[in-house]
């Protein structure tokens, strides 16, 4: 196992038996030889990919510092006690001698000259290049000898200049061990730091990249390395700009955010210098997604409402056979296929909500909100501020941090607008522009705010009438009636009242907890009456019934009690139309008299001739007088 920290000591400066020594007392330390003159090429593998901290001395620990800047790389220093055992070592008194050394000084130098009785000079060495230069300047100064490191030796030596070797001594040792123990416990706390700061980065959702003044990479999260497409690449060192021209270099400024397309994906740019002292240190560049921010907005929209927007009615809700309610669903669920804006029209209480819902629920849009708007229920102010929203501060009483309005909060799904008839002239204009430029603008702010919604208005009203009186917008309702859809009133699906009250009939809680049926008067004064409120009225009325109900059966009197329908026939506005159904109930009397007739009395043969089953035959002959 590779360890973290290397002590490197030239061949010969300490015995095999001292480095096993060292080994044994400091098991995290590799204690290696290397030769002077190439000190690297033993452990360049060792030093790219696993020492954290190298100790080396003189030129050997220059060489390191300058091919690997991120080691930490501790000088093994040359004190005076190595000169000491060195000037003991020989017979060196009344010699003057000349101690090369790297870049430092030794302290201590000119105590020692007295009491040995020689002359000492240190010569700084500031390059490998110049230490033969330094050596024959020594010796021309009037050294005696020279006296330095394992290079110093091996060059003095070729030169047959007389040398001393100054060893690694004990004090030497415990200096550079105590220096690596505070570097180790710096880089272990620097550790923790840089991997609490890189889980942090790494744990945003947007990508961060950090540059220094030279445009080099220096920090990068996991969410930036996956938008630039380099997960699996080390990029720490590498120039940003190299990588994604669209980084261009810092110039101390922030600047606003910006897109750009970054393989192929579109991502929100921003630029933050680092700036110390009017000086830009580096840039920091943040990154969103654009899928992403999609999402966020998604959520956030619908989080910022308590009332969840969303359909509860399909088109398996809207109940009916006849001919005219199922060309309405068909033509509904043509026009959800489509992306177009839908008028629908129809009196009050006919189900045009139930068709809107219906038409999202079988859109494309349908993973996206619906959101319902009265345009009758809100004032003019009071609309516009739902309808586009507003900011802070934009009127008396606004929320502090403003409002989101309904076509924000509806973007890429359904806008429905009841009761369009109601909008006042102004809130039309505003619509309309809403509908063509597809922007908001909200009540106080000047910024448009882009939206992706489909349209669908909806009223009991005569919309054509009122472009004429100059009531409603001749270029609105043009915009809005591009798919009309007309829903059917009640009195037109005579069919399917029947079945509708029996099913509100179940739907609603009661006493009576059988299934309901409908005695023949009772279907008959459904089918009778002209029915001014529509599906509404006729579950308002099976609620009624319901909460009386005592049997099973459901006949005139109670439908009379329930819905107040007159013995007589109706006065006022439904007078002629009962009279027409009176008259029409004759003529078919009169046509199955004639059928029978000339049938000689054959009731299967009349009730084909009069195209009708035979069971609804012998029903109207039961009516006969």
């Amino acid at each position: 196992m590779t360890k973290p920290i290397l002590f490197i000591v030239p061949y010969g400066a300490m015995t095999r038996e001292r480095m096993t020594a060292y080994s044994r007392q400091y098991p995290n330390i590799a204690f290696d030889s290397v030769d002077p003159l190439r000190p690297l090429d033993k452990f360049r593998r060792t030093l790219r990919k696993s020492t954290e901290i190298v100790a080396a001395r003189g030129s050997t620990a220059q060489e390191i510092k300058r091919a690997y800047p991120n080691l930490h790389v501790v000088d093994i220093p040359i004190t005076a006690y190595d000169v000491i055992r060195a000037i003991n070592a020989a017979d060196h008194y009344g010699k003057t001698v000349a101690v090369i050394t790297s870049y430092t000084d030794i302290i201590g130098l000119d105590v020692l000259a007295m009491p040995y009785n020689i002359r000492i000079r240190n010569h700084l060495l500031t390059s490998v290049e110049k230490l033969h230069e330094t050596i024959s300047k020594a010796m021309d100064m009037g050294a005696d000898m020279i006296m330095g490191g394992a290079l110093t030796r091996k060059v003095a030596m070729d030169m047959n200049v007389p040398v001393v070797y100054l060893p690694f001594g004990p004090e030497s040792m415990q200096q550079v061990l105590k220096e690596v123990q505070h570097i180790q416990t710096a880089i272990e706390t620097e550790a923790v730091e840089k991997n609490f700061v890189n889980r942090l980065l790494d744990n945003i959702i947007e990508g961060v990249v950090a540059v220094d003044a030279r445009n080099a990479i220096r920090s990068v999260n996991a969410a930036a390395r996956h938008i630039l497409g380099l997960s699996g690449r080390a990029l720490l060192g590498e120039s940003l700009e190299a990588l994604a021209p669209t980084f261009s270099p810092q110039t101390g400024k922030n600047q606003a955010e910006e897109l750009a397309s970054i393989r192929g994906n579109m991502v929100m740019l921003n630029r933050i210098p680092v700036m110390y002292r009017n000086r830009c240190l580096g840039t920091i560049f943040t990154l969103h997604e654009g899928r992403k921010i999609e999402t966020m907005e998604k959520i956030i929209r619908r989080k910022m409402y308590t009332k969840p927007h969303t359909v509860r009615y399909t088109f398996a809700d809207v109940m009916g056979k006849s001919p005219a309610i199922r060309r309405a669903i068909e033509n509904g669920k043509s026009y959800a296929r489509t992306e177009s804006s839908i008028l629908i029209t129809g009196e009050s209480g006919c189900g045009k909500e139930i068709f809107a819902q219906s038409i999202h629920h079988e859109s494309a849009r349908r993973e996206h909100p619906f959101v319902a708007v009265n345009c009758a229920a809100l004032s003019k102010d009071l609309l516009q501020s739902e309808l586009f929203g507003y900011v802070e501060g934009a009127f008396t009483g606004a929320l502090r941090q403003g409002k989101m309005g309904l076509f924000e909060f509806a973007h890429r799904g359904t806008i429905f607008l009841d009761e369009i008839a109601e909008m006042d002239y102004a809130n039309q204009g505003n619509l309309l522009r809403v509908i063509q430029e597809r922007y908001v603008i909200r009540l106080g702010s000047h910024n448009p705010v882009f939206v992706n919604v489909r349209v669908i208005a909806a009223t009991n009203k005569n919309l054509t009438q009122l472009v004429r009186e100059g009531k409603f917008r001749n270029d609105l309702y043009y915009r809005l009636n591009v798919l009309a859809l007309e829903i059917p009133p009640l009195r037109e699906r005579k069919q399917d009242i029947a079945s509708l009250l029996l099913h509100f009939l179940h739907e609603h809680p009661s006493a009576y907890r059988g299934r309901f049926v409908l005695r023949e008067d009772a279907e008959e004064a459904l089918s009778r009456y002209s029915w001014p409120g529509n599906v509404r009225e006729l579950s308002n009325i099976a609620e009624r019934l319901a909460a009386t109900a005592k049997g099973c059966e459901i006949t005139r009197q109670q439908l009379s009690a329930s819905m107040h329908l007159p013995d007589a026939p109706a006065p006022g506005i439904y007078r002629e139309r009962l009279d027409a159904i009176n008259h029409k109930k004759d003529l078919q009397l009169q046509e199955i008299k004639q059928a029978i007739a000339a049938c000689d009395g054959n009731l299967g043969q009349a009730a084909r001739e009069l195209n009708i089953n035979r069971t609804t035959l012998w029903r109207r002959i039961r009516r006969l007088p």
